[in-house]
């Protein structure tokens, strides 16, 4: 049975009109299918259940989570470092290199999947694969990437929105503070908090 291991502070400041301004900046990123996966999550308590959440990457208990899965898939951006980083802290890499010994780990992100550091690591990209929030891009980063089921797999992020949508596909999601960037679009910011604010709402009604 999932359970949360450690609860995160969410943001109470999103505007619950969040989601139709993103429907303005399109060209910042957001997709019609983000946005659609974003109007299903009040309806469906389901999918802000967690695995795990940490304040940090660098928190996760690698050990413990070796009793629910064989798999690990891990988002770049925000979630290990501010939005298009290039250096990523000595804590992190030394994460990084305790799953790789503990399990089978893959990034599925966004972004970059060439920056020197994470090449280093020897850890493979999802790539060529349908972007977060579609279902079957956790699919395939789990059969081609890692050879297992989604089910054998867990996702971590930091977006219930992208990141989140793991919960379709079957997997455990860990959901990590994010980490935040000057140069990161507002519509990005604004998503996160929508998601948080969600993710609040159905854990009060959880605990009832």
């Amino acid at each position: 049975a999932e359970a949360d291991t450690k609860h995160l502070a969410v943001s109470h400041s999103a505007h619950i009109i969040g989601p139709m301004l993103i429907l303005d900046k399109k060209h910042e990123g957001i997709s019609m299918e983000r946005f659609a996966h974003a109007l299903k999550i009040p309806f469906n308590p389901r999918l802000t259940r967690t695995l795990m959440r940490l304040d940090s990457f660098t928190d996760l208990p690698v050990d413990d989570l070796k009793r629910y899965i064989k798999g690990l898939i891990i988002n770049v951006d925000n979630t290990l470092a501010e939005p298009r980083s290039q250096e990523f802290s000595p804590e992190v890499m030394a994460k990084l290199e305790e799953i790789q010994k503990a399990m089978r780990v893959c990034f599925f992100s966004d972004s970059d999947d060439q920056r020197p550091q994470l090449v280093k690591t020897g850890i493979t990209f999802a790539s060529n694969i349908p972007n977060k929030p579609d279902p079957n891009g956790f699919k395939m980063a789990a059969r081609l990437r890692l050879d297992l089921k989604a089910e054998d797999c867990a996702m971590i992020g930091s977006d219930y929105t992208k990141d989140g949508a793991c919960k379709e596909a079957g997997m455990r999601y860990i959901h990590v503070k994010p980490i935040s960037g000057p140069n990161e679009p507002i519509s990005e910011k604004i998503m996160r908090c929508y998601g948080n604010m969600v993710a609040s709402i159905h854990d009060r009604f959880r605990k009832k």
